[in-house]
């Protein structure tokens, strides 16, 4: 069996920095809904023969604070749910709050394919 890999960055567009959510094809590879994908790298062709390995992480995220509001104040919660992927794609969930937002989510997907 062979392996496919695919890596990327999601940015949330403008607007869903703090609720969205998008969609990974994995063929073609590419990302559908709140987020561009960007530095979208695929190492292997075929189609998944059974769903995926996933890691998906926050590569950059922003926390304000209000001037003069107390110190210990909560500042926000971030959130972020990767679907169990399928062999056609990955969704992921985020929501934040307070002054809190998602700037970037890196991901990795890797499974084998057919020959």
């Amino acid at each position: 069996m062979a392996t496919k890999i695919l890596t990327g960055v999601l940015l949330p567009k403008h607007g869903y920095h703090k609720n969205g959510n998008a969609v990974i094809l994995f063929n073609p590879f590419m990302v559908a809904g709140d987020a561009n994908g960007v530095d979208l790298n695929q190492t292997g062709d075929g189609t998944f023969v059974e769903p995926p390995t996933k890691k998906v992480t926050i590569r950059q995220m922003r926390v304000g604070d209000k001037e003069g509001g107390p110190a210990d104040k909560d500042l926000g919660i971030v959130n972020f749910n990767e679907g169990a992927p399928s062999v056609k794609y990955l969704t992921i969930d985020w929501n934040t709050s307070g002054n809190t937002e998602i700037r970037a989510l890196s991901f990795l997907i890797m499974g084998d394919v057919e020959d």
